[in-house]
């Protein structure tokens, strides 16, 4: 059913998707009108051959409190695409809606694994060396000191099988590097992080050094987490805004813009937000993305591409049977 701008988005970015990568198919569930959008919509018969279209009754508003949705909402297309990976009818399911009634969702349908008690937002930002995975980035405003070393857990799991390292660098978001620095709390999960022989603890780190590039896993609570996540996004549109307004300002601009073009353009794909959507909740029982609401249908294409590449990269087989052998482990130790 879509974010901010209901089923348009979701049914164009399904088809430009399906055009790209031609070995996957979607289930697109919603309601009868969305369906027969994407009926009205989609043209080519190779594409309508991947699509089951699946009908449900009800919708999950963006005001609605998570937990009236989980009373009153299993109809909803939001519930029945977590159900459909939990029967294992799909591998993976996207959604642009409110965030803590999918995670309300994902949490009594697929469960949690093995050790953990809240999934995270996971999502991977650009930096000037590539990429860093962050988490949690909105799914728990408040953490514990033990939540926190369970986020660095699958933090470092889900490095090792995106970044293809055997021992990523993990840093814990304070307010600076200093031992002595933060709140008890996160003194706490620093210490507690830190006697993890599993992980690769490296200290602090300052939001001022989040996209420098220097560690594969930062974490952090879900405030301090969306906060940096989309502090960073408004600045990023407005440096492309700037970027634009220099080029526009008179004919000379113009003519230097048309030098730089393919540079200016690859900075954009860097720095754009768009281009980069789609994050995880990890420690689900299952692959659950999520999508900004606010998600433009390029942007909600991404999200169905970073499902793919979660598949892809056995993140959470990983995940599932690392834990598996952690929590047996300290259950009979």
């Amino acid at each position: 059913m879509g974010g901010d701008q209901g089923p348009l988005v979701t049914v164009k970015a399904v088809i430009a998707f399906l055009t790209e990568y031609s070995d996957i198919e979607i289930l697109l569930v919603g309601s009868q009108e969305a369906c027969e959008f994407f009926s009205t919509v989609c043209s080519c018969p190779n594409i309508k051959s991947r699509v089951e279209l699946v009908l449900c009754a009800a919708k999950v508003d963006d005001s609605e409190k998570p937990t009236i949705a989980l009373r009153n909402k299993r109809d909803s297309s939001m519930a029945r695409v977590i159900e459909s990976v939990a029967s294992g009818s799909a591998h993976a399911c996207v959604s642009a809606g409110n965030t803590g009634t999918i995670m309300s969702f994902g949490t009594q349908i697929l469960k949690t694994l093995p050790g953990i008690t809240r999934p995270a937002i996971c999502a991977s930002l650009p930096t000037l060396n590539g990429s860093t995975l962050a988490l949690d980035l909105g799914a728990n405003l408040e953490c514990s000191a033990e939540q926190l070393h369970q986020f660095a857990q699958l933090g470092s799991l889900a490095a090792q099988c995106l970044y293809k390292t055997d021992n990523p660098s993990l840093r814990l978001l304070n307010i600076g590097v200093e031992h002595i620095k933060g709140t008890s709390l996160i003194r706490e999960a620093a210490e507690r992080i830190s006697q993890d022989d599993k992980i690769n603890y490296c200290g602090f780190i300052e939001p001022n050094q989040i996209f420098h590039g220097n560690v594969d896993v930062i974490v952090c609570d879900g405030i301090s987490g969306n906060i940096a996540l989309k502090t960073s996004e408004g600045v990023a549109e407005i440096i492309a805004e700037l970027y634009q307004n220099m080029f526009d300002r008179n004919w000379v601009s113009r003519l230097g813009a048309s030098f730089f073009r393919g540079s200016v353009a690859a900075l954009s794909r860097t720095i754009n937000p768009s281009d980069h959507n789609g994050a995880v909740f990890l420690g689900l029982g299952g692959v659950v993305i999520k999508s900004h609401g606010c998600a433009d249908m390029n942007s909600f294409r991404k999200a169905l591409v970073t499902a793919k590449k979660v598949l892809d990269q056995k993140v959470f087989p990983t995940l599932q049977r690392s834990l598996m052998t952690q929590f047996a482990a300290t259950t009979k130790s």
